[in-house]
C-alpha cells in the first residue's frame, strides 16, 4: 500500500462504480444477483476492494475480432 495513495479495503457502490467504469445501477445488479459478495452496516453497503478486482477479472477479456 503506497501510504501517500492508500488503496481502501472498503468501497461504496459509488467507488466500486467508478473504479470499474461501470453505472452504479450495474454494481448493484451484481449485489442482488449475489455475483459480488458485501458488507452491510445499517443501510451501508461496502464491497471489499480485493473481492471487487477479483470479480471484475472474472470476465473474460474480447479480443480484436471477437463475435459479441
Amino acid at each position: 500500500m503506497n501510504p501517500t495513495n492508500p488503496t481502501p479495503i472498503g468501497l461504496s457502490v459509488r467507488d466500486a462504480a467508478t473504479l470499474t467504469s461501470l453505472s452504479e445501477w450495474e454494481i448493484r445488479e451484481a449485489i442482488a444477483n449475489e455475483e459480488i459478495p458485501v458488507r452491510r452496516r445499517g443501510r451501508r453497503i461496502m464491497i471489499d476492494h480485493d473481492t471487487l478486482v477479483a470479480w471484475y477479472e472474472s470476465h473474460p477479456l474480447e479480443t480484436k475480432g471477437a463475435s459479441a
